[in-house]
């Protein structure tokens, strides 16, 4: 009978054990599911910046090639290897070429709040942590 009573407890000790173990993994998988929902927030949010910085560079190249454009047409037209060859008195237009089409965007357009997250409290409980919010 003292068998049977102390394979009972034993039974109960392993039982309360991993209740408590059960309890302590469920909190922590919260925890990280928690977590995962920031993460996958904080990742949107870099991809829309990344989106926004893509746009922006887009666009300098494309202004940077026009203006390179329009500096070597006023240096051909202002500096001649030749400078003999051409008549005091007469004055030449000199031919600029049109600068590319560029498609200038609104940053209103850019930082649309249908499109850009929402920010979320930081993943550290820390309160020096910052949370990453984009503003017009």
């Amino acid at each position: 009978m003292v068998s049977c009573a102390k394979r009972i407890q034993e039974t109960s000790d392993v039982t309360v054990k991993v209740h408590n173990e059960q309890t302590v993994v469920q909190e922590r998988m919260q925890t990280l599911l928690e977590n995962d929902a920031r993460l996958k927030t904080t990742f949107a949010e870099i991809d829309e910046i990344e989106r926004i910085v893509n746009h922006v560079k887009e666009t300098y190249n494309k202004v940077a090639e026009s203006v390179d454009d329009m500096e070597k047409a006023i240096n051909a037209s202002i500096s001649s290897g030749f400078p003999f060859l051409q008549k005091r008195n007469e004055t030449v237009q000199p031919y600029f070429p049109p600068p590319l089409p560029v498609n200038i965007y609104h940053t209103k357009d850019l930082f649309s709040t249908s499109t850009t997250p929402q920010p979320q409290p930081p993943l550290s409980s820390s309160p020096s942590s910052s949370s990453l919010s984009i503003k017009e």
